[in-house]
């Protein structure tokens, strides 16, 4: 962590900034059209990224060193994006219109979804790795134990705002854990690595209640990104995820 301390880096949400902080760095929260702006000027040092996106906000150009994580999730963390609908909305709707969101939502969908976040990061790999320059590290096991060490912090911050609208934050957490942990076993059985994980009904249900004060039907994509930076050993980040 002693290579990204004070280091300027971008982060793509709140958490993300909570987390560059608490690994020694100092997270900025900057929208990513301005990603290519503030590289060229020194605003930031780094960004946090797939791959996928890369070339579009010129990072292979603008920075030489993408770090990855050593074990099993290769990435710090995850962002989560929603499409969401109130579920007394959706209860006021025919039947039929009511079939056309379920045949497109959920479990029905995430198989698809994942598979297009994998996809989509071949690409944009390919055009970083293009650029001579360009190197590309993995943080070792041990430093990877320490970000964990020094995330537990952020956690904790994260309980406490979830507390403030009624939402039990270490629940969803847990679940958060156990829906990526039983999707890494149906990526590793399609390897040829692992024997059957749950089934994909049970990994990402169809409707799920957050809260009793935001009930939500709700499909979700993880995208996972790395630290772009122009100095060495930089790590690779999003909001924490493992």
């Amino acid at each position: 962590m002693s290579d990204i301390k004070g280091m300027k880096l971008r982060a793509a949400s709140r958490g993300g900034v909570w987390l560059l902080n608490a690994l020694g760095a100092t997270g900025i929260g900057l929208p990513l059209p301005q990603i290519p702006s503030a590289l060229s000027k020194g605003v930031i040092d780094g960004v946090t990224l797939p791959y996928e996106i890369a070339p579009a906000v010129k990072t292979p150009d603008l920075v030489s060193h993408f770090s990855d994580l050593a074990g099993e999730q290769p990435r710090l963390g995850t962002n989560v994006f929603t499409f969401l609908m109130n579920e007394n909305s959706y209860n006021k709707l025919p039947k039929n219109l009511q079939a056309v969101i379920d045949k497109n939502a959920g479990g029905n969908i995430a198989e698809m979804a994942g598979k297009n976040w994998d996809a989509i990061e071949a690409p944009g790999l390919a055009v970083v790795k293009s650029k001579k320059k360009n190197q590309f590290h993995t943080i070792p096991a041990d430093e990877v134990a320490k970000m964990k060490a020094a995330a537990q912090p952020v956690f904790e911050r994260w309980f406490a705002e979830m507390k403030k609208i009624n939402v039990d934050g270490p629940a969803l957490l847990s679940d958060a854990r156990d829906d990526d942990r039983q999707a890494l076993q149906v990526r590793n059985l399609r390897a040829g690595l692992t024997a059957g994980p749950e089934p994909f009904s049970k990994i990402w249900p169809k409707a799920r209640t957050i809260s009793p004060s935001l009930p939500i039907r709700w499909g979700v994509g993880f995208m996972r990104s790395h630290v772009f930076s122009r100095s060495s050993g930089v790590c690779c980040f999003v909001p924490w995820r493992c």
